[in-house]
């Protein structure tokens, strides 16, 4: 059948609205004294540039510290304040605006969720939007790097000096 054509998008969704449904969407249960089910979905490319850009401004911010000021105090704090900053709109790329707004009803989403559902929810976003592409480098890394620990002669020959 395929996928179906823009004209047809709406008819089909009020007939059966799970039939347009992203196969890697995931459900996750969110909520500290009510539980409801929001999907996460999958980033854009536009917005898992966005994402990626947000990591590398923090990381370029910390590392442009002059070394001697680069504690694990202040890693701590760097980490501490990137999340209290970006987190909840790291987190809105992947949650749908109306599950967002019910879940969170005029409240901040992030005092919606524990942390144990917040880790569940970084981790599912993780997985479905870089974690099969890291592991994909990674093996990659390794082949070429077995690939080239073979050419590489087991002893190196030496010349001797004459005496």
């Amino acid at each position: 059948m395929g996928v179906p054509h823009l004209s047809q998008s709406k008819e089909m969704e009020m007939s059966n609205p799970l039939a347009k449904l992203n196969p890697r969407v995931v459900t996750k249960q969110v909520g500290v004294k009510k539980l409801y089910d929001v999907n996460i979905y999958p980033l854009s490319y536009g917005d898992e540039m966005e994402v990626l850009d947000i990591f590398s401004t923090a990381l370029v911010q910390f590392f442009s510290m002059p070394k001697e000021e680069q504690t694990e105090a202040a890693m701590a704090q760097a980490i501490t304040e990137f999340i209290k900053t970006n987190l909840p709109m790291i987190i809105k790329y992947c949650i749908d605006e109306e599950e967002w707004s019910t879940v969170s009803d005029g409240k901040d989403f992030m005092k919606c969720l524990d942390n144990v559902q917040l880790l569940d929810i970084i981790a599912t976003m993780y997985d479905m939007n870089f974690g099969e592409m890291v592991q994909k480098k990674a093996m990659e890394m390794m082949t070429n790097f077995q690939a080239m620990t073979k050419k590489i002669p087991t002893s190196i020959p030496t010349t001797q000096q004459p005496n």
